[in-house]
């Protein structure tokens, strides 16, 4: 959709991109500058989104949310406390009785590339944070062109006309 003569089109990526500070000009190799890194600069917005959810930062960015398609739905789940050796349960020195790391359940409708596992990986280490990721297919950019072209036309009819 091309915008009216005289009048400035205005674009919700433009504001989203900003609000999600999803670029960054420099980018130092040997420092690993967090989620820019993985992608030479610019960092995923899903996500960011990630991180910006896991840190409880929604409200900061709602607005530029609200511009994106479809709807938020965040749901937390209180984690019980694990019994001590007193109660029965393990002893201190074992490897379960440990620390776990918060976990977050990341669900990719339409599919996820393989970047942006990579860019939840870093997020997650550089957070001490878990994420399961649950996706309906990966892709890639050989899928997504694939996916984008038409159909070859294949074997003629008897009719002289093209099949699919």
């Amino acid at each position: 959709v091309l915008p009216d003569e005289g009048r400035r089109y205005n674009c919700p990526w433009t504001n989203v991109r900003r609000r999600f500070d999803l670029y960054k000009d420099e980018v130092d190799a040997k420092k690993q500058d967090g989620l820019f890194y993985v992608f030479g600069g610019y960092s995923p917005l899903s996500a960011r989104i990630v991180e910006y959810a896991t840190n409880g930062n929604w409200l900061k960015v709602k607005d530029a949310l609200d511009q994106l398609p479809g709807g938020v739905v965040e749901t937390t789940q209180p984690v019980k406390s694990r019994p001590t050796v007193e109660d029965g349960g393990r002893r201190s020195g074992s490897s379960e009785s440990k620390k776990k790391l918060p976990t977050s359940l990341v669900v990719f409708v339409g599919g996820v590339t393989y970047a942006e596992i990579s860019a939840l990986r870093k997020l997650g280490k550089m957070k001490n944070r878990n994420y399961i990721i649950a996706t309906s297919h990966f892709t890639n950019g050989n899928k997504l062109i694939n996916a984008l072209k038409e159909p070859l036309m294949t074997k003629p009819r008897a009719g002289g006309s093209l099949r699919k």
